[in-house]
C-alpha cells in the first residue's frame, strides 16, 4: 500500500489565552448551562479579572449542593454578585466592566444557581491545560465572606 499526502492543511495559530467557564445549575439538578469567556494572558492579573474569579469562587462555595427551590441572589448581595452578574456594576470591584449574564430558568422564573467554575490555559495550538488557582489568605477570606453572606 502506498500513501500519498495530497495537501497539507494549515491551521491558523491562536493567541494563547485563558478560558474561564462557569456552570450554572437549574432546580434540583434538572439542567445545567455553562457560560464561557476568554481572558487575555496579559490581563489575568487585572483587578477586575481577579475580583471576577474571587466572586465566582465565593458564589459557587455559597451553595455547594445547589440552592433550594427557586432561590435567587437578589437582595442579599455583598457587592460581588452585582458587580459582575447583576444589572448595576461596581466600578471599585470591576473597573473594566466585566459582565456575564446568568442563564434564566423559565420554570423557576429565576436565574440559574452557581454550580462550579474552571480556568483553562489555551496555547497557540489550541491545546488546553487545567489551571489550579491558588488564592492568597486574604483572597480566601474574601471568598469565604462572599459564601457566608448568602
Amino acid at each position: 500500500m502506498k500513501l500519498k499526502i495530497n495537501k497539507t492543511k494549515q491551521t491558523e495559530a491562536e493567541t494563547p489565552h485563558y478560558k474561564f467557564a462557569i456552570t450554572f445549575m437549574f432546580g434540583d439538578a434538572d439542567g445545567y448551562e455553562t457560560e464561557k469567556m476568554s481572558i487575555p494572558l496579559d490581563r489575568i492579573n487585572d483587578i477586575s479579572y481577579k475580583n471576577f474569579i474571587i466572586a465566582t469562587a465565593g458564589l459557587c462555595q455559597a451553595y455547594p449542593n445547589g440552592r433550594g427551590g427557586c432561590d435567587d441572589y437578589g437582595g442579599r448581595d455583598c457587592g460581588y454578585y452585582e458587580a459582575f452578574f447583576g444589572d448595576n456594576g461596581n466600578d471599585t470591584l470591576n473597573p473594566q466592566g466585566i459582565h456575564i449574564e446568568t442563564p434564566y430558568d423559565i420554570h423557576c422564573d429565576s436565574e440559574g444557581g452557581f454550580d462550579s467554575w474552571a480556568l483553562v490555559y489555551v496555547d497557540e495550538y489550541r491545546r488546553e491545560s487545567d489551571v489550579c488557582v491558588v488564592f492568597s489568605e486574604s483572597e480566601q477570606a474574601t471568598i469565604e465572606g462572599i459564601a457566608d453572606h448568602y
